[in-house]
């Protein structure tokens, strides 16, 4: 496995990150195929209404426990020919959740196949299509 690297969106800056700790973070997320798969081992909290945002084809190994919350919206773009994966780094021993806490916003789930883990919605629309 090699090491994680996310790309923190602000504004118009990119930045590369390590996940070494829990990150917190006022920005978007973008997970991208071409930096896949991510292993996340640590808890992810965005903590305004910024997006976390998943491309087609990309993969994403949680260790267990793991949560991810946002406090904005979730946008998983797979497409039927390259689906979003979010799986648990040991099989049969599940992650934790995705949380979205998004008031007025919609989240989008497209062509995800989630395995072991839990999405969780509260105050938002969710559009999902598999």
């Amino acid at each position: 496995m090699r090491k994680i690297t996310i790309r923190v969106v602000c504004s118009l800056l990119i930045t590369a990150v390590s996940i070494l700790a829990c990150l917190t973070t006022n920005a978007a997320i973008v997970f991208s195929k071409d930096n896949s798969p991510y292993n996340i081992t640590e808890d992810i909290v965005i903590t305004n209404n910024d997006t976390i945002i998943i491309s087609a084809g990309t993969t994403l190994i949680i260790s267990p426990s793991i949560n991810i919350t946002t406090n904005g919206a979730i946008l998983i773009f797979g497409v039927p020919e390259d689906p979003v994966l979010l799986l648990p780094e040991f099989e049969g021993i599940g992650w934790g959740k995705i949380e979205i806490n998004c008031p007025g916003k919609t989240s989008i789930i497209n062509n995800a196949s989630i395995v072991d883990g839990t999405i969780f919605s509260q105050y938002c629309d969710m559009a999902l299509d598999n």
